[in-house]
C-alpha cells in the first residue's frame, strides 16, 4: 500500500485526475439504485410509461458515462505506473549488475533471483483493478451517505458490516505476513538449488550429488507447497467470511428496512434501493480484503527490493586519462577479505613501466587471482595504492579503466547471447578486420569453420555446453577485443592442449612486440622467458633478490611481499 501512495505523490497532477474520475464513477454508480427506487415508487404506483422511459434512458446515459470514466481511469493508472514499473525494474537490474562484487557475493543467487522476482509482486499491486479498488474505498462512504439520507438505521447497519469486514481482514493479514516472509525465504532456497541443478548437471552426476540436491529440493519445495496451501486456505476462509458478512448485511438491511416499511417510515422501493447501495458500499472493501495477500507480498517484496537498492555500487564517475600508456605500480599494497583474521598479503611493491611484464606465481589461495581482481577494480585494496598512469586507481572511472585493460580470467564465463556478442562484449563497436584478427590470434578459426552457426552460435548457461579449451579461447578473444595497453591474464594456458598453448604463447610474444604491459598469473614456467618481474607469493615475506640477467633479453627481478599478520 505504501508503494501506491508513493506513486500517487510522485505525480500529483495524474493523481488529481484519478480522484476526479473516481468521484464521477461512484457518483454515476448511484444511478442504478436511484432507478430501482424511482421505478418501484413512481412507475409501479402510477403506471405512466413515459416515466419509465425517462428513468431508463437517464440511467443508461449515466451507465455510459460511468463506463467512459472507468476507461479514462484505467488509462491514467497505466500511465502513472507503467513508466514507474519500468524504471524500478531497470534500476533493480542495474544494481544487480553494478553492486560491488564483495558485497553482492554475500547475497545468495537464489535470494537475488527472488528479490528481482519481487518486481512482479509490485506490478500486481499497481495493476488498474487493484489501484481502482484503493481509489474506490473512500467513496464507499458516498453510498453510506445516501443510505443515511434514506434511513440512518440502514446506514448504521452498513457501517457495522464494513467495520466487521475490516477487522476480519486485519486478523487474517497478521498471519499472512509471517507466511509470506517464510514463503519468500523458502522460494529463495529452492531457486538456489534449481540454479545448481541447471548449471552443474555434469558435476552432480559425476559425484553422485543427486541425493543431496533431491533432499534439499524435497525440503524446500514441500515448504513452499505447504505455505502456498496454507495461504490459499486462509484466503478461501476469508472469502467465505466476506460472503457470510455480505449475506448478513443483506439480512440486516432487509429486516430493518421491512420494519420501517411496516411502520410507514420507508417505502419498499427505498428499502430495495438501500440494499443495492449497501452492497456497492461494501464492494471496494471486499475487493481490498481479498487482495490482502497481494498487498502483503508486495509490501514485503518492496521492502526487500528497497534494501537491495541500497547496496553500494561500483563507481562510474572519476578521472579518465586522455591517454594511458600501460604503466602500473603497486605501492605498499595490502589486502584482507572481510571476516579474515590476517592479511592475504601486504607491503607489495612493484613498478611496471609500459611494455614490461610481471609474472605472479604461488600456491592456491596465496592471492594471485586477488591481485588480478584488484587491478581490474573488482576489489579495492585494504591498504596502499594501485597507480595507473600516475593516478590512484580508486580515483579513476571504472567503465573507462576497463576499456584500457585486456582481461583473461581463470574461468572465462560467458553471457547469454551469440558468440560474436561474447567476443565483442567489452568493445561492441569492434570492426570486422580486428574481429577476424583476434579470432585468428585466439585460434578460434577451426572451431568456427566446423560450426554451422559460426559467430551467430547461441551461448547459454555461461558456455558450459562448450569444451573448456574453447571457452578459454573465446575468453582470450574477448580479452584481445579491447586492445588494451595493460593485459591481465590468469592462468592463460590452463586447460589448453599443445596447439592452444602455442597460440597463447604467440599472442604473448605479439603483445610484447607491441609494447603492451603484461600482468600474467601462471604456473607455466614458459612465461618466465618474457617476464621482467617475478612475484612469488609462496613465501611471505619474500626476500629481496638482486636483479639478474638470464639468457633471455628480459631482466627478471624478484619482488618482495610482506605478511605481518
Amino acid at each position: 500500500m505504501n508503494e501506491l501512495f508513493q506513486r500517487f505523490s510522485k505525480d500529483p497532477r495524474i493523481t488529481f485526475q484519478l480522484v476526479v474520475a473516481t468521484f464521477f464513477i461512484n457518483l454515476l454508480a448511484l444511478a442504478t439504485s436511484l432507478f430501482v427506487i424511482q421505478v418501484l415508487n413512481r412507475y409501479i404506483s402510477h403506471g405512466v410509461n413515459a416515466t419509465l422511459t425517462t428513468l431508463a434512458t437517464g440511467t443508461l446515459i449515466a451507465i455510459g458515462f460511468e463506463m467512459a470514466f472507468r476507461s479514462i481511469r484505467r488509462q491514467l493508472i497505466e500511465i502513472q505506473n507503467a513508466e514507474q514499473n519500468t524504471l524500478l525494474s531497470e534500476r533493480a537490474f542495474d544494481v544487480l549488475l553494478r553492486t560491488r562484487m564483495p558485497v553482492l557475493d554475500r547475497v545468495s543467487v537464489g535470494k537475488r533471483t527472488e528479490i528481482l522476482r519481487g518486481l512482479d509482486s509490485l506490478r500486481a499491486i499497481t495493476m488498474p483493478q487493484t489501484v481502482a479498488a484503493v481509489l474506490d474505498l473512500p467513496f464507499a462512504f458516498l453510498f453510506v451517505l445516501v443510505l443515511w439520507w434514506l434511513s440512518p438505521y440502514l446506514a448504521l447497519v452498513s457501517v457495522i458490516v464494513i467495520a466487521l469486514s475490516v477487522v476480519l481482514a486485519w486478523q487474517v493479514q497478521l498471519g499472512a505476513r509471517k507466511d509470506v516472509s517464510q514463503l519468500q525465504e523458502a522460494a529463495s532456497a529452492r531457486a538456489g538449488l534449481l540454479n545448481s541443478a541447471a548449471t552443474a548437471g555434469e558435476t552432480i552426476r559425476e559425484f553422485n550429488g543427486s541425493g543431496f540436491l533431491s533432499t534439499g529440493w524435497r525440503k524446500t519445495d514441500t515448504a513452499v507447497s505447504l505455505l502456498r496451501v496454507r495461504m490459499a486456505n486462509a484466503r478461501d476462509f476469508l472469502q467465505a467470511k466476506i460472503g457470510f458478512v455480505t449475506s448478513l448485511q443483506t439480512i440486516g438491511i432487509i429486516s430493518v428496512g421491512a420494519l420501517q416499511v411496516v411502520n410507514g417510515d420507508l417505502s419498499v422501493g427505498a428499502m430495495i434501493g438501500a440494499n443495492i447501495l449497501a452492497g456497492r458500499a461494501l464492494m471496494p472493501v471486499s475487493r481490498l480484503v481479498q487482495m490482502g495477500d497481494a498487498f502483503t507480498s508486495g509490501q514485503q517484496s518492496g521492502d526487500r527490493l528497497r534494501e537491495f537498492l541500497t547496496l553500494p555500487l561500483e563507481r562510474i564517475e572519476g578521472t579518465a586519462l586522455r591517454e594511458y600508456d600501460g604503466a602500473a605500480q603497486f605501492k605498499d599494497l595490502a589486502f584482507m577479505y572481510p571476516g579474515a583474521s590476517v592479511l592475504l598479503f601486504e607491503s607489495l611493491e612493484l613498478r611496471l613501466k609500459p611494455g614490461q611484464t610481471a609474472l605472479v606465481v604461488g600456491p592456491n589461495g596465496s592471492g594471485k587471482t586477488t591481485l588480478a581482481r584488484l587491478l581490474t577494480g573488482i576489489l579495492e585494496p585494504s591498504r596502499g595504492q594501485i597507480m595507473v598512469g600516475g593516478l590512484d586507481l580508486q580515483q579513476i572511472a571504472l567503465p573507462w579503466w576497463r576499456q584500457q585493460v585486456s582481461y583473461l580470467p581463470q574461468e572465462p564465463l560467458l553471457v547469454t547471447g551469440t558468440l560474436k556478442d561474447n567476443i565483442s562484449l567489452a568493445n561492441p563497436n569492434i570492426d570486422n578486420a580486428w574481429l577476424n584478427e583476434i579470432i585468428r590470434m585466439a585460434g578460434l578459426r577451426p572451431f568456427l569453420e566446423n560450426s554451422k552457426e559460426g559467430l551467430e552460435m547461441i551461448i547459454h548457461e555461461g558456455g558450459r555446453h562448450l569444451a573448456l579449451g574453447i571457452r578459454r579461447r573465446i575468453g582470450l578473444a574477448r580479452a584481445l577485443a579491447t586492445n588494451g595497453k595493460l593485459f591481465i591474464a590468469d592462468e592463460p594456458t590452463e586447460g589448453l592442449d599443445l596447439e592452444g598453448r602455442q597460440a597463447v604463447y604467440q599472442v604473448f610474444q605479439a603483445l610484447k612486440a607491441q609494447k603492451k604491459t603484461i600482468f600474467v598469473i601462471s604456473h607455466d614456467e614458459s612465461f618466465r622467458s618474457i617476464a621482467d618481474y617475478r612475484i612469488d607469493l609462496s613465501v611471505k615475506p619474500v626476500p629481496n633478490v638482486q636483479a639478474r640477467r638470464p639468457a633471455e633479453s628480459a631482466v627478471t627481478h624478484s619482488v618482495s611481499v610482506g605478511n605481518k599478520g
